[in-house]
């Protein structure tokens, strides 16, 4: 009995817990803080940190606006010289009307305009003479067309070629009554064909100008010799017929009958001398 006595009141064991420890007191609660830590001295340095860093960003954003202000300044030209996407640019049409010289400026004589190659030509003047070698109206010559030729060279009249070989300026004779001296022409023509060739229908006629004006014939005149009625035994004949001339230089057209069964000969290029 004295045994059991001892143990139950015996100072505890090694493997007893102590009644009066904390039971708190073993736990782990993490790494233990600084006492020496001062909680105004951290919060300050958060604050710097945050200022520099809104600084830096503050510095970037600068930056890159200044980038894009300065590309849109270069980009702007650029822009004003183009239209909106699918159209083309076009220039302003040109005025037809001068611009007047600049205030203070000298004024000088004034540029002809260019003359436009889609207006028509200006109409000559009535009854003014067309080019020389240009064709010179003459009256209808018969139901058969004429046959025509140009300056000096032979025109084929069925069995017969007529030939204007010359024309030369004169004064003509005033022999008959009314009649005056004036500026003429003299007008030679040459027929070829087969000798005994009847012409009994030779006549000779003279036009001149736009208007096809026909020339006063001087049959007086002491130069003026008709064809004959019959080609000779050569088969040549020569005509000269003396007219009042027109303005030097007025283109002619000769006429030319020599049949009533052959086609009239009208002879253009010709010019007044």
């Amino acid at each position: 009995m004295e045994e059991r006595d001892e143990v139950g009141t015996g100072a505890p064991g090694p493997g007893d817990a102590d009644p009066t420890a904390d039971p708190t007191a073993g736990a782990t609660a993490g790494p233990a803080a600084d006492p020496t830590a001062d909680p105004v001295a951290d919060q300050g340095a958060r604050t710097r940190r945050l200022l520099l860093v809104a600084a830096a960003l503050a510095a970037v954003a600068a930056v890159a606006l200044g980038v894009a202000l300065a590309t849109r300044d270069d980009r702007a030209p650029a822009a004003q010289a183009t239209e909106p996407t699918g159209t083309v640019a076009t220039a302003p049409a040109r005025s037809a009307t001068p611009t007047p010289a600049a205030s203070g400026a000298s004024e000088g004589p004034a540029t002809p305009a260019a003359p436009d190659a889609a207006a028509p030509a200006p109409a000559a003047p009535e009854g003014a003479p067309p080019a020389a070698g240009g064709p010179v109206p003459v009256p209808p010559l018969g139901d058969v067309a004429p046959a025509t030729g140009s300056g000096q060279e032979p025109v084929a009249a069925g069995p017969l070629t007529v030939t204007v070989t010359g024309l030369e300026g004169v004064t003509t004779g005033a022999e008959g009554i009314g009649e005056i001296a004036s500026a003429g022409v003299v007008v030679t023509v040459e027929v070829r064909g087969p000798g005994g060739t009847q012409l009994d229908a030779a006549a000779v006629a003279a036009h001149a100008g736009a208007d096809g004006v026909p020339l006063r014939p001087a049959d007086t005149d002491e130069r003026s010799a008709p064809l004959p009625a019959a080609l000779p035994g050569d088969g040549v004949a020569r005509g000269t017929y003396v007219f009042a001339a027109p303005a030097a230089g007025t283109p002619l057209a000769v006429t030319v009958l020599l049949r009533l069964d052959a086609p009239a000969v009208v002879v253009q290029g010709l010019v007044a001398p």
